[in-house]
């Protein structure tokens, strides 16, 4: 009895990001960002100290973020469920 080769099922390949597949006006990569993954309405921000030192000016910061990401629905519209908007500290 022949053993026969079993074929691994299509998979999309996975795409390496690069020029071709940035739009035009894109910033650049740069640090921790790449706007490669750009793509969902939601919005994090983050805010620390490197140091990891505490300070009131963070927490400033985080509110402050919180605040800008009003646009994309963070701001605590739904009385019954929440929509996960706030600062985790």
């Amino acid at each position: 009895m022949r053993h026969q080769r079993r074929r691994a099922a299509a998979r999309s390949p996975r795409v390496a990001p690069g020029p071709a597949r940035r739009p035009r006006n894109a910033p650049a990569k740069q640090g921790l960002y790449d706007p490669w993954y750009e793509h969902e309405a939601c919005g994090v921000g983050f805010v620390v100290d490197i140091k990891g030192r505490k300070s009131h000016r963070i927490l400033e910061q985080g509110i402050e973020v919180l605040r800008n990401l009003e646009h994309r629905g963070a701001c605590g519209c739904e009385t019954n469920t929440g929509d996960g908007a706030g600062v985790l500290i």
